[in-house]
């Protein structure tokens, strides 16, 4: 944490969580901040084989188990500026565009990085990232121009996400707002421009009691 951080530490105090905040030097860009944390990990746990990354603003549909592989969650959405997109061929990265304009925007979709991401070379991945520099001179974030070296090396087993939200925008958080508060067992779609809404369910018994009920 860095800006706004009493507002992290006082949330997990009340609802009591088993996290432990680890408060940046600087604030500086996304890869400085997952590489602070993994060093700061490293040093405490100079034995941690196995890394999980969840941005804060990404809810991922899929169950995460500890595969202890190198995985990528994706997603496929219509090019724009809000989303960093990424191509991939037998799990190593490539053509980094980085939430900015690209030749590649006339086609209709490409696949964007979720938020989501597994490591299972820790050491060997916090090697990899570069400095502010580099970051300056490609225009991509050093996180991503971490993850694209290290494919190269370990490459990724890319999964395409189920449902996923990006809260970090003000469209996608209301949607995620109104899909997080359906129940457990089910799922809510809602067709705002035909005025439908359809609820999913894996537990059909259940879904069929409420029916009726």
């Amino acid at each position: 944490v860095y800006k706004g951080k009493e507002k992290v530490y006082d949330y997990i105090s009340l609802k009591k969580l088993p996290i432990q905040i680890i408060e940046l030097d600087s604030l500086q860009d996304l890869g400085h901040t997952i590489s602070y944390g993994i060093k700061y990990i490293l040093d405490k746990n100079p034995d941690t084989d196995y890394l999980y990354i969840n941005f804060a603003d990404t809810l991922l549909s899929n169950p995460i188990d500890n595969s202890n592989n190198d995985r990528i969650f994706y997603a496929k959405e219509p090019y724009s500026e809000e989303w960093t997109y990424f191509q991939h061929n037998n799990g190593v990265l490539s053509n980094i565009v980085d939430k900015q304009l690209s030749d590649n925007f006339n086609e209709e979709k490409g696949d964007v990085f979720t938020g989501v991401f597994e490591i299972s070379h820790v050491k060997t991945f916090c090697s990899f990232f570069s400095k502010k520099t580099d970051f300056d001179q490609q225009n991509i974030d050093s996180f991503y121009i971490a993850l694209e070296k290290y494919s190269k090396s370990y490459p990724f087993e890319c999964i395409l996400s189920g449902r996923w939200f990006d809260v970090g925008h003000t469209d996608r958080y209301f949607q995620a707002q109104t899909n997080v508060a359906s129940r457990s067992f089910n799922f809510i779609d809602i067709d705002s421009e035909r005025g439908i809404l359809t609820k999913h369910s894996e537990n059909r018994e259940k879904l069929i009691e409420k029916i009726e009920w």
